[in-house]
């Protein structure tokens, strides 16, 4: 609900305000990009405009990368996290993105017998193989897409 609220109030602002009278809410007075979600992808498309200190400035597409967006979850401050509903404490943004992928020890996922003979893996071990798959997929996609 509080996010909902949030996006109404947000979504026609194209600069980030600067400090004023009227506002002193600590603006940054950038341009705002347009962000949108392309697949697995996130890209920023920034509009261009005629600034009287810059000139003119192109309009550009950003691609965001996990990297990116992690660090610029990490900025967010305590306050503005509350402002949006969440306790700092217990719900960060930077928690919401998996960094790292704890894999148990085999002492955990014991090997079974299959037909009382032979011996094989257990289901979680071959869903790990298929995470590790997956995972490889992806990287060999990505460096195909962004280095051709």
């Amino acid at each position: 609900m509080r996010f909902q609220a949030v996006w109404e109030i947000a979504k026609g602002k194209n600069i980030c305000e600067e400090d004023s009278e009227k506002t002193k809410h600590g603006g940054c007075g950038q341009r705002q990009p347009v962000f949108r979600k392309e697949g697995f992808r996130i890209s920023a498309h920034f509009k261009s405009y005629t600034d009287l200190e810059q000139g003119s400035v192109e309009a550009r597409v950003v691609t965001l990368s996990p990297d990116s967006v992690l660090k610029i979850f990490r900025s967010i401050s305590d306050q503005d996290i509350i402002d949006l509903g969440l306790d700092p404490k217990f719900a960060r943004p930077e928690w919401m993105i998996l960094t790292a992928l704890g894999i148990p020890p085999m002492t955990v996922r014991p090997s079974i017998s299959v037909d009382g003979l032979s011996r094989g893996e257990d289901d979680l071990t071959h869903k790990l193989m298929d995470v590790i798959k997956a995972n490889n997929a992806l990287q060999r996609f990505e460096t195909e897409v962004f280095f051709k």
